[in-house]
């Protein structure tokens, strides 16, 4: 999914949502606020 601009992350690998960041393993990946939304829609229905 994409969660930002510049990025695209697999959503089983995510370990942990912060306020702007996301993290996969030791990576910190941010989101933008568009995207947060539709993101967290999808890992409650995961």
């Amino acid at each position: 999914m994409r969660v930002h601009r510049s990025y695209i992350v697999n959503l089983t690998h995510v370990e942990e949502i912060g306020e702007l960041y996301l993290h996969i393993g030791k990576r910190q990946i941010p989101f933008s606020k568009t995207f947060k939304e539709e993101l967290m829609g999808r890992l409650r229905s995961a």
